[in-house]
């Protein structure tokens, strides 16, 4: 999901939770913090924040920690941070490099199913017949369809945040595909882009992920890429362009949980409530359409998850 950064750009939130521990048997051993890495979307400040807020219904301080995607993977490996909660298995570069330093453990699913790739709004099916194939995109019908005043003659796209590692560029190329990215700065910035030019019905096409309240619902669908296979990535002999890589969609997967090694000795009861952890696709994509269409604070968000919830996460304790 997202593009590497050498920086490694790690803040702390002003957050410490030390509520009480109404509904615990596992009981915290350490006064130590545990820090979680927060990478600043909606849907992984989510998941920070229910696992956060968890975590301190056992007793133990926990700190919320800002990393941008890929910096997160180099903090939890250094020890900056303790558990990352956010690990797009999309990306198995990156996850894969901090397991094999021996300092970080994989700790399972978090129960989510993820798909990304490109996604259109429904209305450009009549302008656009061949769709949702993607070699729609060759003829001149649908090039002039979803082509904007400013870039004719190619396809208008919303891309995304520069920190997201989506091979889009590659991927265009490899399909032999005419394309004006249009970069978002956020992914709040992205979802309005889209929302806008939905409203004035243009013509555009954008990335888009699954789960989100916009690209799961009514309102568009995903183009049908060829499917990924791990060959696509590596093997330009793979697929349709014989000399190019990623002539393929993004490959599906879920998101997983990471912690630092140490965690288990300090705070074995964490790491058995990380093993336990779980969220699903309906409530994460509630939350962020709280969040980016109603405006609510995501750390609110979360508390209301929390407070609704009590019979989920009180298992995950015991």
């Amino acid at each position: 999901m997202i593009k590497a950064i050498l920086t490694l750009a790690v803040t702390t939130s002003a957050m410490m939770y030390s509520n009480s521990v109404a509904f615990a048997e596992i009981k915290a051993e350490t006064d130590q913090v545990i820090k979680v890495g927060q990478i600043g979307n909606p849907e992984g400040d989510f998941l920070s924040y229910t696992l956060g807020k968890v975590l301190e219904k056992a007793g133990y301080k926990v700190e919320i920690v800002k990393a941008d995607y890929t910096a997160q993977y180099t903090a939890v490996e250094l020890g900056d941070l303790d558990i990352v909660a956010t690990a797009w298995t999309n990306t198995p570069d990156l996850i894969d490099a901090a397991l094999k330093s021996g300092k970080v453990e994989d700790v399972g699913s978090t129960g989510l199913a993820i798909y990304e790739g490109w996604w259109y709004p429904a209305y450009m099916e009549k302008a656009c017949p061949g769709l949702p194939n993607w070699e729609a995109l060759k003829t001149p019908e649908c090039i002039a369809a979803f082509s904007s005043p400013e870039a004719p003659g190619k396809i208008h796209y919303i891309g995304t945040p520069a920190d997201w590692t989506v091979y889009d560029e590659l991927r265009i190329e490899a399909l032999g595909l005419q394309f004006d990215i249009v970069p978002a700065g956020t992914q709040a910035a992205m979802i309005a882009a889209m929302q806008g030019a939905i409203s004035r019905k243009e013509g555009v096409m954008g990335y888009g992920m699954s789960p989100h309240w916009l690209f799961d619902g009514d309102a568009g669908k995903f183009l049908d890429l060829p499917p990924y296979e791990p060959a696509c990535a590596a093997d330009p002999a793979w697929g349709v362009n014989p000399n190019k890589v990623w002539d393929c969609a993004m490959p599906r997967g879920t998101v997983d949980k990471l912690i630092n090694v140490t965690v288990k000795e300090r705070a074995p009861g964490a790491y058995q409530i990380l093993q336990r952890y779980k969220m699903d696709n309906k409530s994460l994509s509630q939350a962020t359409h709280a969040a980016e269409s109603a405006g609510k604070d995501i750390e609110d968000i979360a508390d209301e998850w929390v407070s609704q919830n009590s019979t989920v996460w009180s298992e995950w304790l015991k």
